[in-house]
């Protein structure tokens, strides 16, 4: 054998053991990285659609702070959620803006009763584009200066059941009927007015802080509908985890009221 062949040789078998060693480091972090995606437990939410920024917040803290856990969270009507977990839609979790929908999730065996909790309160306004717009009462909508309404379905949508509530205590809602643009949540309500296709509409409170744009017309006294209460609770589906429990806890601590005021809620 030459000395070329030699050094031939060894070469061939450097690029072996390199080839090798590096095989294993990345073969070692494969099985690193699948031994943390089985470590990682998901989280299924279904959420008013009048949460999406605070929960978006919030759940980008939760999981920076908990690596172990990934929160998936499902926007809509409190009524369009609840029939999506009748159906089989996944979900751990449901927080509903109306305490008669968590009713009807737990009449109907969605919601497991002993885990239901009121999370937060929240108030109707009246709102528009315009600020010089000027509303006292119901009936001032009436006027020429409202020829277009958003409204939520308030058979699905919580903040419209809400508005028909309040309408119908002054005696308005069959007048103000015609001029009603009907909405599939209270983020789309909100939406609605922003995009100035209709002349106001009625949002919760929150959606003032997540639309900025938006000009609180009127508050809505509370006298004039049911307690704008959001209740949250874990499914019958749900499987019981230490981690359930410990999200189920940080929705109820102290840090979690600071990012709901922050956003316009009233923490219960």
């Amino acid at each position: 054998m030459s000395v070329n062949d030699f050094r031939l040789g060894n070469q061939n078998v450097r690029k072996i053991l390199l080839a090798l060693f590096v095989l294993i480091i990345v073969t070692g972090c494969q099985e690193k990285n699948q031994l943390s995606a089985s470590q990682t437990e998901e989280i299924h939410i279904s959420a008013a659609s009048s949460l999406t920024s605070v929960l978006d917040e919030w759940k980008n803290t939760y999981e920076e702070n908990h690596p172990d856990i990934k929160i998936i969270i499902n926007y809509g009507s409190s009524g369009t959620l609840v029939n999506q977990l009748e159906q089989g839609s996944p979900g751990d979790v449901l927080i509903s803006a109306s305490e008669s929908w968590t009713s009807a999730a737990v009449d109907k065996g969605i919601l497991k009763e002993e885990t239901v909790f009121p999370l937060l309160k929240n108030r109707l306004v009246v709102a528009s584009l315009e600020s010089d717009k000027e509303v006292n009462s119901m009936e001032d909508l009436l006027g020429e200066d409202f020829e277009q309404i958003a409204i939520g379905d308030p058979e699905s949508v919580p903040v419209g059941s809400y508005a028909k509530q309040a309408m119908e205590t002054e005696g308005v809602y069959e007048q103000l009927a015609p001029k009603m643009v009907m909405s599939k949540s209270a983020r789309q309500t909100a939406v609605y007015v922003e995009s100035g296709n209709v002349d106001a509409g009625f949002v919760f409170q929150s959606d003032l802080y997540a639309f900025p744009a938006l000009h609180s017309l009127m508050v809505v006294p509370e006298k004039m509908h049911t307690p704008i209460t959001y209740s949250a609770a874990v499914t019958a589906e749900a499987e019981g985890s230490e981690q359930l429990d410990e999200l189920i806890a940080a929705l109820q601590s102290e840090e979690a009221d600071k990012v709901f005021e922050k956003y316009g809620f009233e923490p219960n």
